[in-house]
C-alpha cells in the first residue's frame, strides 16, 4: 500500500538493506520553487494512484435509469450472466494521445466476482470468442482503433443452459468507440441495415439482444454504457425497449483499472454521484451541429438503385472552375501560376453560434413555450444523474440584489441533507439567464455559472454548499454591436439576472419551503453609456479582471481575422454578409443548413490569401503589424557565436539561473541572460524540440523531457505514470476536489518518471456528440469542464509540471483537422469568448496555466497559432505568462507565426519560414534577416529587424522564465556538474572515512538527499552510509562503484567512484619450476605478534595453490611444483586481538599468482649445474695439493669458487629453498660453460 509521506520521512529498514542511505538537510527560509513528492518511492505512489483511479471511476459512473431500484442489487442478486461482447473487451480508452492501457486483471469478470458476484463463466467465454474472432481495426499504429459489432443473438443458443444457473440479473455491456483524427461515423456503420444511421445509435443486434435478455426470462436488466459520448438511449428509456431495461448505468472510458470500480457500484459498495457533461438528445441528427460537422457527407444522403449509400463532401473548398482548390503546397507552373497539385482547403462553420449543446434545447423550449418540445427532443439533461439515495435542499443565501460593479462578487449558499438510508454524494448546479431582446444579443436561457458536490453523507447529514460567481461571469459578448449601442465586447445589459439552483440544466430545485430556489438581480440601466436599440445599456466590461488590460473584439473587425466569413465567397464578395447564424429570434428560420457550392466556391482574393500563408518572411514585417519593433532594447545584445563557442559554459559567462528563480517575467534581469546567449544558440534553442525543450549549456539550462498525453503521462525508461478515466469522466464527478488530487498525483508521476512537461490536459468542447476525441475533452459546457481543468492543473503544477493545454483553440473535430492546408473554422466570437474559450480562459485566469499547445485547424482564415488569440487574448487578457508549443509538426503554422506568437514547433516541417533565419551583427548591435526572396534565397542579411530580435529574445524569455519556476530546473540543482571521485586511495587495515556526500551547495540546499549503491563493488570491511564510505578494508585491489543520488526526492544522478586499496602482504617469489623446490613466505608487517595479535594463521580460502604445494599456519607456501601453468589464490590472514569479550578477530585477504614453467632438463638444471662446478673445485683442490706449477690451477680454482658462491647467495631470492631467479640461472650457465672449457684445456695441457 501507497503512503504518502511527510517531506523528512524516515527510511525504511528495506532501504536501510537496499544501502540505500539518506542525508537530510534543513531547509532555509530563501529557496523557492522548490518541488517534492509525496511519497517514497513511485511503486508506492502508483499504488495510491490506481486506488484514486478507481474511486473516480466509482465516482463518475452516472446512474442513468433505475426503475425499481433494481439497484444497486441487493443480496439476494449473487449470479449473474453479462451480455454483449463488450463485456469481455470494454474500452477502457481512446486512440491517439489520449490512449491508455490496462492492468491484465482489470476485467468486468473480476470486477463483478471482487463484489461478491458470481459470473456466467460460459457466457464469457462466447463473449470472448465473438470479441476476438470478428473485430475491426481500423488507422494503424498510434492511431489505431477496434470495432466489434455485437453478436447475433442465434451465436448463444449452445450457451443457453447456463442461463438458469446465473439468473439473478443480467447485464449488458453497450461500447462506442473515440480516436484522434476519426470522428465517429455518422453512416454506413457496420451493425445497422439502415446504411444513414449513425455509430451512436443502438446497433440492430444490441436491440435484438436487449429483447432477447428479457425474452429469457431475465426480470432485472441492467444496461451499461461504456461510451464517452452520448448516445440516442431513447429506445431504452422512453421508447420500444424501455420496459425490457431496468436500470442504466454510464461509466465511459475507466482506464488502467477503474473498471474494477464497477461490481462496487452495482452492489453498494460505492455510490454513483456522476452527472452527464453532456446533454443527451434524442435524435442527432436534429441537432443544430449536424448539418455542419466532419466532412459534411452524412447531410442528405440518399440510397441508388443497388442500395448503397450515395454522400457529397460538403467541406472542401472550391475554386472558379468549381473543383477542389489545391492551392495549398502546390508547385508552380513556368508562368507562376500553380499547379494545383497540393492540397485541397476544407472548412466548418459554426452556425449554431452560442446555442450548443444543452444551451439550444433549453432555449428552444423556452422558445417554444410548450412542455412536450423539451420532452420530444431531450432524453436526459446536462448535468443530469440519479443516486441510490435521496437529498433535500435549503437555500441559505436568500438575498438578490442590485448589481453595481462588472467585480461584485456573489455567493450562493445551499444546505443539503440525506434524507434517504444510505450514503451518498450529491451535486447541486448554479444556472444564471437575463433578459433577451429579440435582434439583440443573443442570449441562451440557461448557463451555467458553477456547481458544487458535497462529501460523503451519511444519512441524515447535512452540508452547506458554496457556489460562486462575479457578476462579470453573466456579461455576454455582443461582438457585432447586435444591441446598437456603438459598443462590441463583454456587456452586461441592464434588466433582470436570475440565478437558479438545479439538479440539472433542466430541474429547478425546490427547498425545503416547497419554492424553487431562485435569486434575483438587477442591473440598472446606465445613464453615461450610449443608449442601446436593442435592449437598454448596463454596465460595459472594458478591461480584463486579471490583467487590467483592455478587452476589444478581436476576431470581429473588417479584417483578414474575422472569424465570420465575410466577403470570403465568390457569392459574398462584395456584400460582405458572412454567415448567419442561429438566432432566438427565430429558430426555425435561422436553424443551420448544410454548405452549398455556392458556399464553398472562394473568390481568387481569399484563395491567394490562404496561399500566401503557406511561406512567411521576416522581410514581410510591416510597420502596422501589431508585433512590429521599431526600435532595439537599450540593454540587448548577443554574445557572437565565436565569443559563444570561447566560452562554452554558464561558469564562463558568469550566468547562474538559481538567481532567476521566482522572479517576474518582466524583471530586468532577465535582460542579463539573454545578452549571454549568441543570437545562433537562441535559434537553435527554439527549432527542433520535440517531446523535449533543449538545452542551453552557455547558461547551464538543462534539457527539459515533454511527454503525452491527457489520459497517462508517458515516462520512457523510468516507467509511466497510471493510465486514468478518460477526462469526460474527470468532468463527470463534478468534484473539483478530486480533480485536483488526480492532478497531484500526475504531477508526482512527472517528477518519479522524470517528465517535466505535461501534453495535457485537453479543454476543447464537446460541440457535437460524433468527434471522435470527446473522451479525451471534459465537457460540453466551458464554465464546468474549465473548472475541472483548473483543478487538475493547479494540482499538476503544484508539483513544478508545465502543462500544454490543448488544443488551443476550436479543435472540436478531427476530421480534416490535420490535412495539410488546416481545418477553417468558422465561428463568431460571442461563440468563441463564451463557449469554446471559456474551458481555456478559466484554466488560465484561475489556474494561472503555464503552457498551451496549440491546434491543427485555422481561426476563420487565419492560423491557430495567430497574434490576436496568443497576444491580445491569452497574454493581455488572461495574464498568461508562459510558452506555448505546436501540437507535432506545426501543420499550418511555420517558425515565423510561433515566435511571434511567442512559441515554437514541436518537430519540424520544411515549409519555408519554418526556420529561424537572420545573423547578428557585434558592430552595430542588431539582427539582419533577409531583405527579400532573393536574398532569403542566398542566404543572405541585409534587413535589420528589431522585430524579429524582439521576438526571438521574449520566446526564449518566456520559455527560461517557465524553466526557472517549474521542475526543469531541478529545485536549483546543477545536476550535470555532479561528479563522483576516481583518485581515491587506501590501504588494507587502515581505517576508512571518506565523506562522499553532496555538499549544501551542491544540492541548493536540498531538505533530503539519499545515496543507494547501485552497482560495483566495495572492498571486504567497508560500507556505504550516509553517503560515506567507512571501514577498515580487509583486502586490496581496484574498486569500481555507482552511486545513485536522490534529491528532495526525485532529482536522480548516478555517480561513478573508484578507490585504490594498497596491500599490507607480499610475497617475494611468484615464480617456480615444475620439479623444483619452492618455498617463500607471506610477509606483512600489519599482522604481527610485536602489533598486538595473537593466533595468527594462514590458509587459502580461494583459488588454488599449484599441485604439490601447500601453505603453512605461519604463511609459508612450499613444495614441488608438478604442473606448470598459472595459480591464482587468495589467502586468508587469521588473528586475533584482546580475549574474552574484548577480543576481537580479523580475516584479512590477499590476491596472489605463482607462475610455474615446464620440467627442467640437463641444460637449465641449475641446481645440478651448481653440483657440477662443486665437483670441479673438489678436484681442482686435489691437484692443487700435489705441488708443482699450480698457479693457473689456483686462479681457476678462485674463479669457480666466486662463482658458486654467488650462485648460491643469488639462489635463495629472499626465500630460503626458492628457486633462482631467470637472470642468475643465465649467468650460471655462462658460467659452468666457462668451467668446462678451462677444465678441458688444463686436461689438453
Amino acid at each position: 500500500m501507497g503512503k504518502m509521506k511527510s517531506y523528512m520521512f524516515l527510511l525504511s529498514p528495506t532501504l536501510l538493506a537496499m544501502a540505500v542511505s539518506t542525508f537530510k538537510a534543513s531547509p532555509t527560509a530563501n529557496v523557492k520553487k522548490r518541488f517534492y513528492v509525496d511519497y517514497d518511492t513511485h511503486e508506492e505512489e502508483m499504488v495510491d494512484a490506481k486506488k484514486l483511479n478507481i474511486e473516480m471511476a466509482a465516482e463518475s459512473s452516472i446512474l442513468m435509469k433505475n426503475n425499481n431500484d433494481v439497484l444497486p442489487f441487493d443480496n439476494r442478486i449473487k449470479n449473474v450472466s453479462v451480455f454483449g461482447h463488450a463485456g469481455y473487451d470494454y474500452r477502457s480508452g481512446g486512440g491517439g494521445s489520449g490512449s491508455s492501457g490496462t492492468d491484465s486483471d482489470a476485467t468486468i469478470m473480476n470486477s463483478l466476482e471482487m463484489a461478491g458476484l458470481k459470473v456466467n463463466p460460459k457466457l464469457m467465454a462466447f463473449n470472448q470468442d465473438w470479441a476476438e474472432n470478428h473485430a475491426t481495426v481500423s488507422g494503424s499504429g498510434f492511431f489505431a482503433s477496434k470495432s466489434v459489432s455485437e453478436m447475433p443473438t442465434s451465436f448463444l443458443e449452445p450457451v443457453e443452459g447456463s442461463y438458469q444457473m446465473y439468473h439473478d440479473a443480467a447485464i449488458v455491456v453497450i461500447s462506442r468507440p473515440g480516436s484522434e483524427f476519426s470522428d465517429n461515423k455518422t453512416y454506413n456503420v457496420a451493425g445497422h441495415s439502415n446504411k444513414q444511421d449513425h455509430i451512436l445509435m443502438l446497433e440492430d443486434n444490441e436491440k435484438e439482444m436487449i429483447k432477447y435478455v428479457k425474452n429469457q426470462g431475465f426480470e432485472k436488466v441492467v444496461v451499461i454504457i461504456n461510451s464517452a459520448s452520448p448516445m440516442e438511449l431513447d429506445p431504452i428509456v422512453n421508447g420500444e425497449l424501455a420496459d425490457k431495461v431496468d436500470s442504466i448505468l454510464w461509466i465511459g472510458y475507466t482506464g488502467q483499472n477503474g473498471i474494477l470500480a464497477l461490481g462496487d457500484v452495482l452492489v453498494g459498495n460505492a455510490e454513483p454521484s456522476g452527472r452527464t457533461v453532456d446533454i443527451y438528445p434524442k435524435d442527432f441528427k436534429k441537432d443544430p451541429t449536424w448539418n455542419n460537422f466532419s466532412d459534411g457527407s452524412q447531410v442528405d444522403s440518399t440510397l441508388d438503385a443497388d442500395g448503397n449509400l450515395v454522400t457529397t463532401d460538403k467541406t472542401t473548398i472550391l475554386g472558379s472552375d468549381g473543383k477542389p482548390y489545391k492551392g495549398w503546397n502546390s508547385k508552380k507552373n513556368a508562368d507562376g501560376s500553380l499547379a494545383m497539385d497540393g492540397t485541397a482547403y476544407t472548412e466548418v462553420s459554426y452556425e449554431e453560434g452560442i446555442y450548443v449543446g444543452y444551451r439550444y434545447y433549453e432555449t428552444r423550449a423556452e422558445e417554444e413555450k410548450s412542455a412536450s418540445w423539451y420532452k420530444d427532443n431531450v432524453v436526459y439533461p446536462f448535468g443530469y444523474g440519479l443516486s441510490y439515495t435521496n437529498f433535500q435542499y435549503e437555500l441559505v443565501t436568500t438575498a438578490g440584489g442590485t448589481i453595481t460593479n462588472a467585480d461584485q462578487s456573489i455567493d450562493v449558499k445551499v444546505k443539503v441533507t440525506n434524507t434517504g438510508d444510505r450514503a451518498g454524494k450529491d451535486v447541486v448546479q448554479l444556472y444564471y439567464k437575463s433578459d433577451y431582446t429579440k435582434g439583440g444579443i443573443e442570449k441562451a436561457s440557461t448557463n451555467m455559472a458553477d456547481f458544487a458536490k458535497t462529501k460523503l453523507l451519511k444519512p441524515g447529514e447535512s452540508e452547506v454548499l458554496t457556489m460562486s460567481l462575479k457578476a462579470r461571469d453573466m456579461a455576454d459578448f455582443d461582438y457585432n454591436d447586435a444591441n446598437g449601442n456603438g459598443f462590441q465586447g463583454y456587456e452586461l445589459e441592464a434588466g433582470k439576472y436570475e440565478l437558479s439552483v438545479k439538479s440539472d440544466s433542466h430541474t429547478v430545485l425546490k427547498g425545503t419551503n416547497g419554492n424553487e430556489m431562485k435569486i434575483t438581480y438587477t442591473v440598472n440601466e446606465s445613464a453615461t453609456e450610449t443608449k442601446a436599440t436593442k435592449g437598454k445599456t448596463g454596465l460595459l466590461i472594458k478591461n480584463s479582471a486579471k490583467t487590467g488590460k483592455q478587452i476589444e473584439a478581436w476576431f470581429s473587425k473588417d479584417d483578414e481575422y474575422n472569424t465570420n466569413k465575410k466577403g470570403v465567397t465568390v457569392a459574398d464578395e462584395t456584400a460582405k454578409k458572412g454567415i448567419t447564424y442561429l438566432s432566438r429570434a427565430d429558430f426555425a428560420g435561422t436553424f443551420p443548413k448544410a454548405p452549398t457550392k455556392e458556399d464553398l466556391t472562394y473568390n481568387q482574393k481569399t484563395l491567394e490569401f490562404l496561399n500566401g500563408q503557406a511561406e512567411d518572411y521576416a522581410y514581410e514585417d510591416k510597420e502596422t503589424d501589431p508585433w512590429y519593433v521599431a526600435q532595439a532594447g537599450a540593454n540587448w545584445k548577443q554574445l557572437t557565436d565565436d565569443e559563444a563557442k570561447a566560452k562554452p559554459t554558464a561558469e564562463d559567462r558568469g550566468i547562474d539561473l538559481n538567481t532567476m528563480i521566482g522572479k517576474d517575467l518582466d524583471d530586468p534581469a532577465w535582460d542579463n541572460i539573454l545578452n549571454n546567449l549568441s543570437y545562433e544558440e537562441m535559434n537553435a534553442y527554439l527549432s527542433g524540440n520535440s517531446r523535449k525543450m533543449n538545452a542551453l549549456k552557455g547558461i547551464g539550462k538543462l534539457q527539459e523531457v515533454d511527454n503525452d498525453g491527457p489520459a497517462q503521462l508517458k515516462g520512457g525508461s523510468k516507467g509511466s505514470g497510471v493510465a486514468w478515466v478518460s477526462e469526460v469522466n474527470v468532468a463527470s464527478t463534478y468534484n473539483k476536489e478530486l480533480a485536483r488530487r488526480q492532478g497531484i498525483m500526475v504531477g508526482n508521476d512527472g517528477l518519479f518518471v522524470g517528465v517535466n512537461g505535461w501534453y495535457g490536459p485537453a479543454t476543447d468542447t464537446h460541440r457535437s456528440p460524433l468527434s471522435g476525441r470527446n473522451f479525451e475533452y471534459y465537457s460540453q459546457d466551458g464554465v464546468q469542464g474549465g473548472k475541472i481543468a483548473a483543478e487538475v492543473i493547479k494540482g499538476v503544477q503544484s508539483k513544478g509540471m508545465h502543462v500544454y493545454l490543448k488544443h488551443f483553440a476550436l479543435n472540436d473535430q478531427e476530421m480534416n483537422r490535420g490535412t495539410s492546408g488546416g481545418l477553417i473554422t468558422y465561428c463568431n466570437e460571442q461563440a468563441m469568448r463564451q463557449i469554446y474559450l471559456k474551458s481555456f480562459e478559466l484554466c488560465f485566469t484561475e489556474a494561472d496555466c503555464n503552457g498551451t499547445m496549440s491546434a491543427f485547424n485555422r481561426i476563420g482564415l487565419s492560423k491557430s497559432v495567430n497574434y490576436r488569440l496568443y497576444h491580445n487574448i491569452l497574454q493581455d487578457e488572461w495574464g498568461f505568462k508562459g510558452v506555448s508549443d505546436s501540437d507535432i509538426g506545426g501543420n499550418v503554422q511555420t517558425m515565423y507565426d510561433f515566435v511571434r506568437c511567442n512559441a515554437y514547433p514541436m518537430g519540424t516541417n520544411n515549409r519555408a519560414g519554418n526556420e529561424l533565419e537572420g545573423v547578428y551583427d557585434k558592430a552595430s548591435n542588431m539582427v539582419y534577416v533577409a531583405k527579400n526572396a532573393d536574398e532569403y534565397k542566398n542566404k543572405q542579411h541585409t534587413l535589420a529587424s528589431p522585430t524579429q530580435w524582439s521576438a526571438v529574445r521574449d520566446t526564449v524569455r518566456r520559455s527560461l522564465w517557465t524553466y526557472c519556476n517549474t521542475s526543469g530546473i531541478q529545485n536549483g540543482v546543477k545536476v550535470d556538474k555532479l561528479v563522483g571521485k576516481t583518485d581515491m586511495t587506501g590501504a588494507v587495515g587502515e581505517a576508512l572515512n571518506k565523506d562522499l556526500s553532496l555538499t549544501a551547495d551542491q544540492t541548493n540546499e536540498a531538505k533530503e538527499v539519499r545515496y543507494e549503491l547501485v552497482n560495483g563493488q566495495l572492498p571486504e570491511g567497508v560500507k556505504f552510509e550516509s553517503g560515506k564510505l567507512t571501514g577498515t578494508p580487509m583486502s586490496s585491489g581496484k574498486f569500481d562503484f555507482t552511486v545513485k543520488v536522490t534529491i528532495d526526492g526525485w532529482i536522480e544522478k548516478t555517480l561513478d567512484y573508484s578507490i585504490a586499496i594498497d596491500s599490507a602482504f607480499t610475497l617475494a617469489t611468484t615464480n617456480a619450476k615444475v620439479g623444483i623446490d619452492y618455498s617463500c613466505k607471506v610477509a606483512t608487517e600489519l599482522v604481527t605478534e610485536d602489533a598486538g595479535y595473537s593466533n595468527i594463521k594462514y590458509s587459502v580460502i580461494d583459488g588454488t595453490l599449484p599441485d604439490g604445494m601447500t601453505i603453512g599456519d605461519d604463511g609459508t607456501i612450499s613444495g614441488k611444483a608438478t604442473k606448470a601453468g598459472e595459480y591464482t589464490f587468495t589467502v586468508n590472514c587469521y588473528a586475533e586481538q584482546g580475549s574474552g569479550w574484548r577480543k576481537s578477530v580479523y580475516n584479512y585477504k590477499e590476491t596472489f599468482t605463482i607462475k610455474v614453467e615446464g620440467e627442467a632438463t640437463p641444460t637449465d638444471d641449475i641446481a645440478a649445474k651448481i653440483a657440477a662446478l662443486e665437483k670441479e673445485i673438489a678436484a681442482l683442490k686435489a691437484e692443487i695439493s700435489k705441488g708443482g706449477d699450480t698457479k693457473a690451477l689456483e686462479e681457476k680454482l678462485a674463479s669457480l669458487e666466486t662463482t658458486v658462491n654467488e650462485l648460491k647467495g643469488k639462489k635463495s631470492g629472499g626465500c630460503g629453498g626458492s628457486v633462482i631467479a631467470m637472470t642468475s640461472a643465465v649467468a650460471a650457465v655462462a658460467l659452468l660453460g666457462a668451467g668446462i672449457i678451462i677444465k678441458k684445456k688444463k686436461e689438453d695441457k
